[in-house]
């Protein structure tokens, strides 16, 4: 797509997606935990191809702000929001097969609504995924059994 595209780690098709990349395709291999955070603040947006469980890294994403191109597969389907009404936006856009094709149409669908993402909307929906809300979460669950048990 003549898109630029980062690439943060390593992984064993490394050497075989370096060698059919294109000249706007950068791979960075493994960056440091300082690092990182500056990946997620300056991206446009997060690519993110994987089906699984749950997906830390598109939340993490999401905590700086940036909208999730994601795969509509595992977890993401309850990490990422897509096609929000009452008001809310959503915090990324799907793509329903891992082929080009249909990663293609995705981009080509998000950069057509790239301004219509607000940062602070999907920074606020990643919060809910914060450790500490996981913790008084399961403070409250607890408490209310303890409660009915007494």
């Amino acid at each position: 797509m003549g898109r630029k595209l980062v690439i943060a780690g390593t992984g064993v098709e490394e050497k075989r997606l370096k060698s059919i990349a294109g000249p706007t395709i950068k791979f960075l291999g493994r960056v440091s935990d300082t690092e990182l955070p500056r990946l997620y603040a300056e991206c446009r947006a997060f690519l993110f191809a994987a089906d699984e469980d749950f997906g830390i890294v598109p939340v993490k994403a999401q905590s700086y702000g940036r909208p999730v191109i994601a795969y509509s597969h595992g977890g993401v389907l309850e990490t990422v929001k897509v096609n929000c009404t009452n008001g809310h936006s959503d915090t990324g856009i799907f793509f329903t097969e891992q082929t080009v094709d249909s990663v293609v149409d995705c981009i080509e669908r998000f950069e057509a609504r790239e301004y219509s993402f607000s940062p602070a909307e999907i920074q606020s929906h990643a919060r809910q995924f914060d450790v500490s809300v996981f913790i008084k979460t399961i403070e409250q669950y607890i408490n209310g059994v303890m409660a009915r048990r007494s």
